[in-house]
C-alpha cells in the first residue's frame, strides 16, 4: 500500500468511501452489514488507514456502522473523517449535537480529518454567519479535530475565496480525467495545490462510468495493459497528480475491493503514453454524450418514489452500449418511470453535478418508449 505522511500521521493513498456499501436488497438505504464489514476488515488489513463517511450516508447510519467495525482496531492505527451538514443544519445549536453524535457514533473522541460538507460559496457564507465555521475552529483547538477541510460543490472561481478567507488543512474535490476540462476540477486542483494543501479526490471514477468505458475505448486500454481494470486506469490518472494525497472509492463490493488494492500496492504514475491513451479514451467517452450523474443519490428520496439514478444509469448503459433491446426491456421493468414525474423540482437543487434531471427523466422516458 502507498502512503504519505500528514501531521505525523501514515495516510493510505487509498481511501475508502464509506457511501455505497453494499445494501440489503430491496431496501435503497440499509447497509448488508456482514458483507460490510467484511469490506471493511479487508481494506483494513490490506493496508488502507483513512476511511471517509458523512452524516447522511445511507440514510443517517453509516458512520455508526463505521464506528462499530473500526473500533476493534488500535485508535492511532487508522484516521477517520467525516463531515458537517452544511446543507442540513440551519443554527449552532444544531450543529453541536450533530458533531458530539457524529463522535459517539464513530466511537471517538476526535475526529482526524472534518470537514464541511458539500461547500459552495453560499453555504460557507452561512457556516460563518451561523458560528458554525468558528465553532469548528475551536474544536480543532481542543485537539477534537485534529485537520479541518472542506468538501467543493460549488463554481470554480470560489474555491480560491473561500480558501484564502478561512484556514484549512486540506480540500476534498471531486477529480477524475473527464472532470478535468469539463467541472474545472483543474483550476480547483491548482488553488489548493498552490496554497500548500493536499487534495482528497472523491469520484475519481465519476460514479462508476469510468470504470465502464464504450467497448472502443475499453479495447484500447485492455490493448495497452491487459492485466488491469479500466477503473485503474481512472485511479491511476488521479493518484500520478502529486498534489493528491487520497483517493477514495466508494467499494460495494468484494471485486471492487480486490481492484483497488490490486492498483495501490504500489501505485505507478502514467506514463506519457498511458496519459495520451486515457486522452483518447476520453474523447470516445464524450463522444458518447452521458449524463454526468456519479450515483450519490443527494436527489433522492423522490417525491414520486423515482429511483433517479438508477434511471439515469440504464440510460448511460444505453449510450455506452446502443442495446436498445436492454433499455427498453429495464425500462419497462420499472414500476415507476419518467412519465412518473411531477416536475416538482424538489430533486433538482439538491444535485452537486447540477443535473437538469427534470428534463433528462422526459427524455429519458421519451426514448425508452420509442424503441
Amino acid at each position: 500500500m502507498d502512503y504519505r505522511v500528514h501531521n505525523n500521521k501514515r495516510i493510505s493513498r487509498l481511501g475508502f468511501g464509506c457511501m455505497r456499501f453494499p445494501k440489503v436488497p430491496g431496501d435503497d438505504y440499509r447497509i448488508d452489514e456482514m458483507r460490510a464489514q467484511k469490506l471493511l476488515e479487508t481494506a483494513y488489513e490490506s493496508g488502507v488507514t483513512y476511511f471517509d463517511t458523512a452524516w447522511p450516508y445511507h440514510n443517517k447510519t453509516s458512520e455508526a456502522f463505521v464506528g462499530k467495525v473500526l473500533s476493534q482496531y488500535p485508535r492511532e492505527s487508522y484516521a477517520v473523517a467525516t463531515k458537517m451538514p452544511v446543507g442540513l443544519v440551519k443554527t449552532l445549536d444544531e450543529a453541536k449535537d450533530v458533531f458530539e453524535t457524529q463522535k459517539a457514533h464513530l466511537r471517538t473522541d476526535y475526529i482526524d480529518y472534518y470537514l464541511l460538507h458539500g461547500i459552495n460559496y453560499e453555504k460557507w457564507q452561512m457556516a460563518k454567519s451561523t458560528g458554525i465555521y468558528d465553532y469548528l475552529l475551536e474544536k480543532k483547538a481542543k485537539g477534537e479535530i485534529h485537520n479541518l477541510g472542506f468538501s467543493f460543490h460549488g463554481y470554480a472561481k470560489d474555491i480560491a475565496r473561500i480558501l484564502d478567507e478561512g484556514s484549512f488543512d486540506f480540500v476534498q474535490i471531486q477529480l477524475n480525467y473527464v472532470d478535468w476540462e469539463m467541472q474545472n476540477a483543474e483550476f480547483e486542483y491548482n488553488a489548493i495545490v498552490s496554497r500548500g494543501l493536499p487534495v482528497m479526490v472523491m469520484e475519481p471514477c465519476k460514479g462508476g462510468a469510468l470504470a465502464n468505458l464504450p467497448s472502443e475505448a475499453e479495447s484500447l486500454l485492455k490493448a495497452a495493459r491487459p492485466e488491469s481494470s479500466i477503473a485503474s486506469w481512472a485511479m491511476r490518472w488521479v493518484a500520478s497528480h502529486d498534489g493528491v494525497m487520497v483517493v477514495l472509492s466508494g467499494m460495494s463490493d468484494e471485486a471492487q475491493t480486490a481492484d483497488n488494492l490490486k492498483t495501490f500496492d504500489s501505485v505507478e504514475k502514467l506514463s506519457s503514453e498511458e496519459e495520451a491513451l486515457v486522452l483518447k479514451a476520453k474523447g470516445i467517452f464524450l463522444s458518447s454524450r452521458t449524463i454526468g450523474c456519479t450515483k450519490c443519490q443527494y436527489c433522492m428520496p423522490c417525491t414520486k418514489g423515482l429511483v433517479i439514478p438508477g434511471i439515469i444509469a440504464l440510460y448511460n448503459k444505453y449510450l455506452l452500449d446502443h442495446d436498445a433491446a436492454a433499455l427498453k426491456k429495464e425500462y419497462e421493468a420499472l414500476p415507476i418511470k419518467g412519465s412518473d414525474c411531477i416536475a416538482c423540482k424538489a430533486c433538482m437543487p439538491k444535485c452537486p453535478q447540477s443535473i437538469n434531471i427534470l428534463e433528462h427523466m422526459k427524455q429519458i422516458d421519451r426514448t425508452a418508449r420509442s424503441l
